[in-house]
């Protein structure tokens, strides 16, 4: 339960004071309209000094009765006034509570775009990285082709039986140039 619920239980609730105090007050009410006519209906039955201290007391119980209903009256208006209060309370509250209900989602807003900015700012290196990766690879790819075509392999390549050294020799160029792209270029290999 919230705070303005425990408030509203402890000021307006059935076992709250105020209640309390307007259920006694209305019984009481109750039974003084009971003796005021029971008084009234005595009082026509008697006469003398016994029916005049009949009427005064009927007076006194008609007077108690009107302080009472003023009383249930201030009882009643005080407790329209704390109900109206409670609900404008609710109102601001529920006014305050929005803005706080937003915060996490602000929160995890903000969250991401740190960490989209973090990530963001790791591109180049990644990508400087991997081209970088790329070239090292290149070169271990160019120095063993380098080392496996070594002059006896070139010599055996282009001088096997049936060999075309035109063609043989068109076919390595090729190759070379396949294994190695022109921004990756490997150095000139003797020939």
């Amino acid at each position: 339960m919230t705070e303005l619920g425990n408030s509203r239980k402890d000021l307006l609730g059935k076992a709250s004071p105020l209640r309390e105090l307007q259920r006694k007050l209305r019984k009481r009410m109750e039974g003084v309209e009971a003796t005021c006519h029971q008084l009234a209906v005595r009082a026509d039955q008697r006469s003398g000094t016994h029916q005049q201290a009949l009427i005064e007391a009927r007076q006194k119980m008609q007077e108690l009765i009107s302080r009472l209903r003023a009383g249930l009256e201030q009882i009643g208006s005080h407790i329209a006034s704390i109900e109206a209060f409670l609900r404008e309370c609710e109102v601001q509250i529920q006014a305050l509570k929005e803005p706080l209900d937003d915060l996490p989602l602000l929160e995890q807003a903000a969250s991401h775009e740190a960490g989209a900015e973090q990530e963001l700012g790791q591109l180049e290196g990644v990508i400087m990285d991997s081209v970088s990766q790329l070239q090292s690879r290149m070169g271990e790819t160019q120095a063993r082709i380098s080392a496996a075509m070594t002059e006896p392999a070139k010599q055996l390549f282009l001088t096997s039986d049936g060999a075309d050294l035109e063609a043989d020799l068109a076919r390595y160029e090729q190759a070379a140039s396949a294994a190695f792209p022109s921004a990756l270029s490997p150095p000139d290999v003797k020939s």
